[in-house]
């Protein structure tokens, strides 16, 4: 999982669901990579917290805790499996993008801009309720126990994040925005 550290992220959820998995299969690993980016009230104390989580779950010697890297997108090509877990609809979900970019297969929490991010490629079959652990532990075992299938969506994935999403093109049509907006002023 990768992303800012936030309670509203799910990463509590992610710990729980690699609990189920790892009683049910031994050769499974999981990484938490990102840091804590707010230094407000109530945010400050949520890193320690989810290593005490991950220490009273008993994810010693299967799970990794990186904190913040730059390197994300050699991250996201070294992993089977990439999980966004928000508890609420993600506003974008930048993360889904790159995983998509990337060509990795993703289950994500539905709703927000996640959705119209996955749009109808295969990887919605890989969509589960937010917050519920279970359901992402089935997404994840889903990924695992068919990798081909999972690396064919992760290719429509990839080819819709590059229609839909190209910096080129996004440009372009800001570009044209404005040039229709201008158009008879000068």
């Amino acid at each position: 999982m990768i992303g800012a550290l936030a309670e509203w992220k799910g990463q509590e959820v992610f710990l729980r669901a690699a609990r189920e998995l790892a009683t049910r299969a031994s050769d499974v690993r999981f990484v938490v990579v990102g840091g804590e980016i707010y230094a407000t009230r109530g945010h400050g104390d949520f890193a320690p917290r989810l290593r005490r989580l991950a220490h009273e779950l008993g994810l010693e010697g299967v799970l990794a805790f990186t904190g913040r890297r730059d390197d994300v997108p050699e991250i996201l090509r070294a992993l089977d499996v990439v999980v966004h877990a928000s508890l609420e609809p993600e506003p974008f979900g930048r993360v889904i993008a790159e995983a998509m970019a990337c060509q990795r297969p993703i289950v994500w929490a539905r709703g927000g801009g996640a959705d119209e991010i996955v749009g109808d490629t295969g990887l919605t079959a890989l969509g589960v309720a937010g917050g519920v652990p279970s359901r992402l532990a089935a997404g994840i075992e889903h990924v695992l126990a068919d990798p081909e299938r999972a690396r064919r969506w992760a290719g429509e994935g990839r080819r819709r994040v590059s229609e839909r999403f190209d910096v080129r093109r996004h440009v372009a049509r800001v570009q044209d925005l404005y040039a229709r907006l201008t158009a008879g002023r000068a």
